[in-house]
């Protein structure tokens, strides 16, 4: 009787447990496979924090990313990292009783195992965990399917890369730094770029997050105004000039309504289908292109060149790509174990330390005088760039200085989105420079130094490829932003007119910034645009000339048409100066022959000192009147006959007439 007694009450504890495991009611389920979930991300979760904070360094030999260890052997929160198991465990199961001692397991990285194996169980339960509590309410199982494509993702990366090529000891490090390294080794070695499972991937992530935005400013834009049961729902959109310029929201809601509604989702259950599918679709497909390309299964290689008879390389899309991949890699060097990570943000607010209150005009002149002149340094150093590491780094010194001068005035509207369009239209451009850069690098062997370039590109007989092409074009783009030709012209109004420093009473004025970006940027990219056309690009003279002639025309023609429709003194002349770049155009085309230089530095020393005189005359005029509208100057020699006389003389010489 005792033990029948016992039993039952054992059964009742069994079945009190479980119904406290499985039950809904609880503030955190937990669910059977929570049972396994809990302890072993806990472990994965203890394992790491320790070994990133304390694990001593690894016996690195064979493994490709230079990371260095934990936080107490010289590392800092950027380059620490759990390195993955030495070479010599190879795919081995190595627990912390197979070393001889545990200064063994830690030097041959026995933590990696522990964690990455502990993790991947710990979320393939959590999936089940994510099924198991909607089959227990009933709804269907599609948390569960969503989160199954970064467990693979993870599975891919983790576990069947590592078996693929042998060792766990080629398996990514858990650190931001071995992420990254990571990542360029691999697509460097596997030509992943040129993977359709991967591009298929990237369709999916950005284009669900593309797809996700524009629904979001969608409803977001709905609440604009309502429309009737008979009247079309665009009728919802009556846009004044300041909301076509500044509502984002509005537009991308506008076009997420042609999207989505004609489609033919005609019901939110079909459309929020199609927005949770579509990334989830994607990142399987990139788990699958992982574990192809772990393998190295020839039908996936795309990393083979073609040789002749002769096995001379003959130039396929796939040989091109290699070589920007090469570029990319390096011009992205690896940090030695040695080296910290090193920070450059602390040092760009050395020079603007008051930049986000400055009350009076004299603090605000003050930090003008501090980031002036580093921008000034920077447009010297892209002068006498002869390298591409130079070329790259020089104008992103004198981009940082500009964002800062152009948006002093936050409070200020038109300031705001001068800022806005000029910084994101400055990284942009910036990102296509480099991209440009790597595919040369890539062609001409690893060089960097221009002349270098050239020798290189003729050892490797690749100075007539389509890869040159692609860097011409790419390279032409990042240079224009800063020149600012026609079709890069858009930010060039925005920041000429958005610009507000400081107020003179109750009325804006406009400082000598605008002066000061307007030359010193052409005039440090002209330079610039010179050495790079003439010396790497040699053999393709042809081609480039036909593409800045191109741009010579369009900048005449654009400029000078929209500059006539303008009310605003400062956008005219925004438009003025974009078509007066096409006389730099014009001699960098020319070059040494028919005194093409000279004529374009003469034209340059003019340029300058006529704009810098007219925005003098703005200047003045705008402290006067607090206004830069042209009709307002009507009858200004009445007023002030040297003001008068002074402006049209610069005017007059930028139109031509007076040289």
């Amino acid at each position: 009787m005792t033990a029948i007694l016992e039993r039952r009450e054992s059964e009742r504890l069994w079945g009190r447990f479980c119904n406290w495991i499985t039950s809904t009611e609880n503030r955190l389920y937990i669910g059977w496979f929570g049972v396994l979930m809990i302890p072993t991300l806990l472990t994965a979760t203890s394992v790491f924090i320790i070994a990133f904070i304390a694990a001593p360094p690894v016996d690195i030999d064979g493994i490709r990313e230079p990371v260095s260890g934990s936080l107490l052997y010289g590392n800092n929160i950027i380059s620490g990292a759990i390195i993955p198991t030495s070479a010599a465990i190879g795919l081995h199961f190595y627990p912390i009783w197979e070393a001889a001692s545990v200064d063994e397991w830690l030097y041959n990285g026995g933590p990696y195992e522990l964690i990455v194996l502990h993790f991947l169980l710990g979320v393939a339960c959590y999936m089940g965990r994510e099924w198991e509590l909607s089959f227990r309410l009933g709804m269907r199982p599609w948390i569960a399917v969503a989160y199954s494509a970064p467990v693979a993702a993870a599975t891919a990366v983790f576990l069947i890369y590592p078996i693929g090529q042998g060792s766990f000891s080629d398996g990514m490090p858990l650190g931001i730094s071995g992420t990254f390294n990571f990542m360029i080794v691999f697509q460097a070695e596997h030509n992943i770029l040129m993977h359709p499972f991967h591009m298929l991937g990237v369709a999916g992530v950005f284009g669900g997050s593309l797809f996700s935005a524009m629904h979001g400013s969608l409803v977001t834009s709905s609440l604009i105004r309502e429309t009737t049961e008979n009247e079309s729902a665009n009728e919802g959109y009556r846009f004044g000039q300041e909301e076509e310029t500044y509502n984002i929201v509005a537009a991308h809601g506008y076009f997420g309504r042609l999207i989505f509604q004609y489609a033919s989702f005609n019901n939110s259950r079909s459309l929020h289908f199609f927005l949770a599918a579509w990334p989830v679709v994607g990142i399987w497909f990139t788990a699958l292109g992982i574990s192809t390309m772990a393998f190295n299964l020839n039908g996936f290689n795309f990393n083979q060149s073609v040789v002749d008879s002769q096995g001379r390389v003959i130039n396929t899309w796939a040989d091109i790509i290699n070589r920007a991949n090469l570029g990319m890699e390096v011009m992205h060097e690896r940090r030695l174990p040695s080296q910290h990570f090193d920070p450059a943000l602390p040092k760009l607010f050395w020079f603007t330390p008051t930049f986000p209150t400055c009350p009076t005009v004299a603090e605000q002149f003050l930090d003008i005088k501090r980031t002036s002149p580093e921008a000034t340094l920077g447009g010297m150093f892209l002068c006498g760039a002869n390298d591409l590491i130079t070329i790259f780094v020089a104008p992103e010194c004198f981009s940082l200085c500009s964002y800062l001068l152009s948006g002093y005035t936050k409070k200020d509207v038109r300031s705001n989105e001068a800022t806005m369009k000029y910084l994101l239209m400055g990284g942009a451009s910036s990102y296509i420079l480099v991209h440009g850069f790597s595919w040369l690098y890539g062609s001409s062997g690893g060089e960097t130094e221009l002349q270098e370039i050239v020798n290189g590109l003729i050892n490797t007989q690749m100075y007539n490829s389509p890869g040159i092409s692609i860097a011409l074009i790419f390279i032409t783009v990042g240079i224009g932003f800063k020149l600012s030709p026609a079709p890069s012209h858009q930010w060039t109004p925005d920041v000429y007119e958005g610009v507000r420093c400081y107020r003179v009473g109750s009325h804006p004025s406009e400082t000598t910034i605008v002066a000061f970006l307007s030359v010193t940027s052409k005039v440090a990219a002209s330079a610039s645009a010179t050495r790079i056309f003439d010396i790497p690009f040699y053999f393709s003279s042809n081609e480039w000339h036909l593409l800045l002639e191109i741009l010579a025309i369009l900048s005449k023609i654009l400029g000078n048409l929209i500059a006539i429709t303008q009310t605003s003194m400062k956008r005219m002349l925004a438009y003025s100066s974009i078509g007066q770049i096409r006389y730099v155009i014009i001699g960098i085309i020319v070059g040494d022959s028919n005194g093409g230089y000279a004529s374009m530095i003469t034209y340059m020393m003019f340029y300058i000192s006529m704009n810098l005189g007219t925005f003098a005359c703005i200047v003045s005029f705008g402290l006067r009147t607090g206004t830069d509208n042209i009709r307002d100057y009507a009858g200004l020699y009445t007023k002030d006959h040297f003001l008068a006389l002074s402006l049209a003389l610069c005017l007059l010489s930028l139109g031509g007439l007076l040289h």
